[in-house]
């Protein structure tokens, strides 16, 4: 049996965006269109969602969510076992985790994306303002054997022909990405993605992202990858998708759903949003539950190394672990994080935004050392080249 928690929705306006919020009851999110699956030679190309966001089988919508109070709370699974877990945000205290009060936070929702059109280059972003460094070292025990997909973004012919990555791409317009060599992680260029109010949507949103093919997928994982916040990427109260891991609903399934884990940024933080559901086929956006985790202000001007662990799953044996330079910001082990569906999640990194306030029209993003290991893989294998062991 499932114990439902029915608490008053506040609307998103009325939320705190500096906290994390678990939400017990089912919760709500805006239908979005299906989204076309395209395919690639040797692997089918997912479509794309976010905090409410839809995909080739999920959607994009994300709903106001309400306050619970920062006492431990549970939640029955399929199991009919019952999983605890308490509502905290993360804090970094030397090299452990320290749990804060929690709040609430909105999200919204994402559509999906059609078939790219290949880039051209574009105008760069001013050049970094970090202080010059040696070149990072790569890990000397990384297994290439666990690798599913690596971008680096080192082959020079990216601009004009993007599918030449492991990724797929989707975007908008001819600036929407390209390589850039003034600011990088490591090696001799860093991948740039943009983001105009101006620019033609694809499926209700502005959106640049490289995405994995569902094919790919598998219920465990490891994923490393670096971001770079200009001084220029000013974050509203409406947010933006910065990296997701989108479901594919199953045949007969509600096509309105947000992603199971989202990391976003608004008003100017990063949070990291997790849903769960135990039905075998979803007939509403509805979810049994929704936790946002807040990890602190965006740093601008600098590389933020992120190494993620995640074992999909709608019961208590799921796993998130998060490592933000090299400190572990999140560990939520044993507990609800996916929907009950017959495939897997698929990664997809880059920026969407799904609704745009009054601070800026634009937003850039650089990425850099992206990996995606298998359920082998580890830490040290698809950590950014130059970030700190564990």
């Amino acid at each position: 049996m499932k114990y439902i928690l029915y608490i008053l929705l506040f609307s998103a306006s009325a939320c705190s965006p500096d906290n994390d919020d678990v939400l017990l009851e089912k919760e709500s999110s805006l239908p979005a269109p299906p989204e076309p699956v395209t395919s690639k030679p040797g692997a089918s190309k997912p479509g794309t969602s976010i905090p409410g966001t839809s995909e080739p089988g999920s959607s994009d919508s994300v709903p106001s969510y309400s306050v619970v109070s920062d006492s431990v709370v549970s939640d029955s699974v399929a199991s009919d076992s019952v999983v605890s877990y308490s509502v905290v945000s993360y804090s970094v205290v030397s090299d452990s985790v320290t749990p804060e009060p929690g709040s609430t936070e909105p999200v919204t929702s994402e559509p999906v994306p059609s078939e790219p059109v290949p880039s051209e280059p574009a105008s760069s972003e001013p050049a970094s303002s970090e202080p010059a460094s040696s070149e990072p070292v790569p890990p000397v025990n990384r297994n290439t054997a666990n690798l599913i997909y690596t971008e680096t973004f080192e082959n020079p012919n990216l601009d004009l022909n993007p599918d030449l990555s492991d990724f797929y791409l989707e975007e908008a317009a001819t600036n929407s990405f390209k390589l850039d060599e003034n600011i990088k992680r490591a090696g001799a260029t860093a991948g740039r993605f943009e983001i105009n109010k101006s620019d033609p949507e694809i499926w209700g949103g502005n959106r640049t992202e490289m995405s994995q093919a569902q094919s790919t997928t598998q219920e465990e994982g490891w994923y490393g990858f670096s971001q770079y916040f200009p001084d220029s990427y000013i974050s509203d109260s409406t947010g933006e998708v910065i990296g997701q891991w989108h479901d594919k609903e199953d045949v007969g399934e509600t096509a309105s759903r947000s992603p199971s884990n989202t990391l976003l940024t608004a008003d100017n933080r990063i949070k990291w949003m997790a849903r769960w559901d135990a039905d075998k086929i979803m007939d509403s956006g509805f979810t049994d539950g929704l936790v946002y985790i807040d990890l602190g202000p965006i740093p601008k001007n600098k590389w933020i190394d992120w190494v993620i662990h995640i074992k999909f799953s709608h019961t208590n044996t799921g796993i998130v672990e998060v490592w933000k330079d090299g400190v572990k910001v999140i560990d939520r082990i044993n507990m609800p994080n996916a929907y009950n569906d017959d495939n897997y999640p698929y990664f997809k990194f880059g920026v969407y935004k799904w609704e745009w306030g009054t601070s800026a029209s634009q937003r850039n993003i650089y990425y850099d050392e992206v990996r995606i290991g298998n359920s082998n893989s580890s830490y040290d294998e698809v950590k950014p080249s130059g970030s700190p062991s564990i």
